[in-house]
């Protein structure tokens, strides 16, 4: 059938819609329609709000499209959809939820909408057992955040949100609190948040009851060192990149693709600006941030003592309490004396538990404290009855908790550690050994034999700034170790230079280009390999040595140097001027190339802040192995990696060669084989298992194992 002209002029929302955008002022007596409608439907719905209403959903979708057209007109619009999904939002249909809900969001985006009043109410929303609704909300709520806080921090919406947030984070409803948590977690990762008021909130929900909430906020502080920085849609603007608009250069020339480069180069240019006018941000582990870091080990450690989570969480316990210790220096006396009773060699995960003990330790820990750790892991793993690996691990166990807390080794068991220098079962016994040894030569030589010191000729005679301080003691630095090398090379520089010309330090950088510095650094070979090699060097580097090099002059000087002279010459070098960030750069060159010791007293200090500055991975206890065995799933992927270009096993067609046994034995007389036939029928059971014994036996070791 043909439709009618009434039918055919009746307009759908859709047309109607695109017809208003056209014209408001024209068609503005059919929006009024469409509105009264709307607050009729909005009645009838209202008495059974639990029913599919599918015309009642376009109806609100068409009156927000259009409601910046006539703002005078709509002003009701927004409550009217607020209440209903704060009285009905549980018993909504799915469908007409998520439309009521992208109708608030896109007049949101309009700004047609306070933020705040809209995120309190999606909040609320996250309890509405819908999946989908859930992951639009949140990318919604990030989003606008984003936007918010885009051109300039708004301090008050943002302390709005974030109290309403901490109230979510204690909602009953597990999902709700749990989505709430994944927000605050994104927006400091997109650094927007990441401020100390953010990580404190974060930092409540490590004690919650909830295992999700708890093991979320657990991976947030242990892994936001980690976080990538935001390089989403603001490092990616819309439009082509300068890779491809330089394909219009080449291509052929027409008046679009020169406004199409004109264009982006124009883009790129504002794109630089706002990149070099933008603000340095720094960027904090969220652990430095916390204000009573504390309270929060010691929180975290009760909940330890009586947890009943799984194994995995626990351990993710005790990582992030020893991480707080460890970057605070806290003293959390009763944590040492409950992880012993995890140092056990047949206990799960214990390289890990060996890591995070070790990484808790740090020079304000009563020596009294670490030592029975110590003594635990010797006992235990250290000795003849253990295993190789075992051994291994517990010797590289006690070197890093030696470096961070030296004097809680006593003289006597570092003396037995030592003995297994020579372990001759396993090299990475002897290793792990010799690595203690040279950890306690730069840390308390002392406690050493005479013989595992060091040569007797070396530079780093023990004087009163090398011996090791006591519990409590500290000694400030008077100067910048390695500054007695920056001045011993600016002191030939000169002399090379000639005739009392000055080098100005703050300039080195620039001069570093020159032939004449250059020699200071050979492409990162050492020293020792510079002088195994000389009589392969070309004459231009043998030219450059015999007119006096700095890097040669330096060796000379500072072998002849006493320790009080190079510690006279850095605190020289040290009062007189600002050093910049170029002159360090050159310490740590000359200190790498030619392996010079930094002055007496200095080596223990730095080694302690390098220690502190990073986290102990478990695998740096591990010993040192040249092949380590592979589990039973490498074991069958190299098995299948194997058997892809070969076929399945299949029975052998035809034969190939001469006769075999059987074949013979079946050409054969029966009066030949009849015997022998007659004999294996009468023997007993216990003859032929002896029988195939002994077969078995002759074939022993012939066979290939696989």
């Amino acid at each position: 059938m043909s439709k009618s002209k009434a039918e055919q002029n009746t307009l759908s929302l859709a047309e109607l819609q695109n017809l208003i955008k056209r014209d408001p002022g024209g068609y503005k007596e059919e929006f009024q329609q469409q509105y009264v409608r709307f607050e009729s439907d909005l009645q009838i719905f209202n008495l059974r709000p639990s029913e599919e209403a599918k015309d009642f959903g376009e109806l609100v979708s068409f009156v927000a499209a259009v409601s910046q057209c006539y703002p005078s007109d709509t002003i009701g619009f927004v409550d009217k959809i607020k209440s209903l999904l704060e009285k009905h939002c549980l018993i909504l249909d799915p469908a007409l939820r998520q439309t009521l809900c992208r109708a608030l969001i896109l007049m949101r985006n309009r700004d047609l909408l306070s933020p705040t009043d809209l995120l309190e109410l999606f909040f609320k929303l996250f309890r509405c057992p819908d999946k989908l609704l859930r992951i639009t909300l949140y990318k919604h709520i990030t989003g606008d955040i984003k936007r918010i806080n885009q051109k300039h921090k708004q301090n008050q919406i943002n302390k709005k949100l974030q109290n309403f947030m901490y109230e979510m984070l204690q909602d009953k409803h597990v999902i709700a609190a749990k989505k709430s948590l994944d927000i605050m977690i994104e927006l400091y990762r997109k650094r927007i948040w990441a401020d100390a008021r953010t990580v404190n909130v974060l930092a409540t929900v490590l004690t919650s009851e909830h295992s999700k909430l708890k093991v979320c906020a657990l991976k947030f502080f242990l892994g936001s060192d980690d976080l990538e920085e935001d390089d989403d849609e603001d490092e990616q603007e819309d439009g082509k990149s300068y890779q491809d608009m330089l394909r219009n250069t080449t291509a052929k020339k027409s008046n679009k693709r020169k406004r199409l480069l004109k264009r982006q180069l124009a883009k790129e240019k504002k794109r630089d600006e706002k990149k070099d006018k933008a603000p340095i941000i720094t960027s904090f582990s969220a652990l430095h941030l916390l204000q009573d870091p504390q309270t929060t080990a010691e929180k975290l450690f009760k909940q330890l003592k009586s947890s009943k989570e799984r194994w995995e969480v626990q351990l993710m316990q005790m990582n992030l309490i020893s991480r707080v210790i460890a970057t605070h220096e806290l003293v959390v006396l009763n944590f040492y004396p409950f992880m012993e009773k995890f140092l056990w060699p047949h206990k799960q995960d214990v390289t890990q538990v060996l890591a995070y003990v070790s990484q808790a330790c740090h020079p304000t820990v009563p020596p009294d404290t670490v030592t029975p750790v110590i003594l635990k892991i010797a006992h235990n793993f250290v000795s003849e009855k253990s295993a190789p690996a075992v051994m291994a691990v517990g010797i590289n166990a006690i070197r890093e908790i030696c470096v961070r807390c030296p004097l809680a080794m006593s003289e006597d068991l570092l003396s037995d550690l030592v003995e297994y220098k020579k372990f001759k079962k396993d090299k990475g016994v002897a290793v792990a050994a010799r690595g203690l040894i040279a950890t306690f030569r730069e840390l308390n030589p002392k406690l050493l034999h005479k013989r595992d010191r060091g040569k007797p000729g070396e530079k780093d005679d023990l004087d009163e700034n090398a011996i090791m301080e006591e519990f409590g003691q500290s000694r400030p630095m008077q100067f910048v170790p390695g500054a007695e090398l920056l001045s011993l090379y600016q002191d030939s520089v000169q002399q090379k230079d000639g005739k009392g010309t000055t080098v100005d330090p703050s300039n080195e950088g620039e001069n570093e280009d020159n032939d004449e510095t250059e020699n200071i650094v050979d492409d990162g070979e050492s020293a020792d390999e510079g002088e195994d090699d000389g009589d392969e060097v070309t004459e231009d580097l043998e030219e450059e040595e015999e007119t006096n090099s700095p890097k040669e002059d330096g060796e000379t000087v500072i072998d002849k140097l006493t320790a009080e002279e190079r510690r006279d010459k850095a605190i020289a070098l040290t009062n007189t001027r600002p050093l910049t960030q170029e002159d360090f750069d050159k310490i740590k060159e000359m200190q790498l190339e030619k392996k010079v010791l930094p002055a007496a007293g200095l080596k223990r200090s730095r080694l302690m802040e390098e220690v502190r500055e990073s986290q102990l991975d478990p695998d740096d206890i591990l010993p040192i192995m040249k092949k380590q065995r592979q589990t039973k799933e490498e074991r069958l992927a190299s098995i299948h990696e194997g058997r892809e270009d070969r076929g399945k096993f299949t029975a052998r067609k035809g034969h190939n060669g001469g006769t075999t046994n059987k074949m013979k034995e079946k050409q054969k007389n029966m009066p030949m084989i009849r015997q022998k036939v007659i004999k294996r029928r009468r023997q007993s059971l216990s003859q032929t298992r002896g029988q195939k014994r002994a077969q078995k036996k002759r074939h022993k070791g012939k066979f290939r194992k696989y």
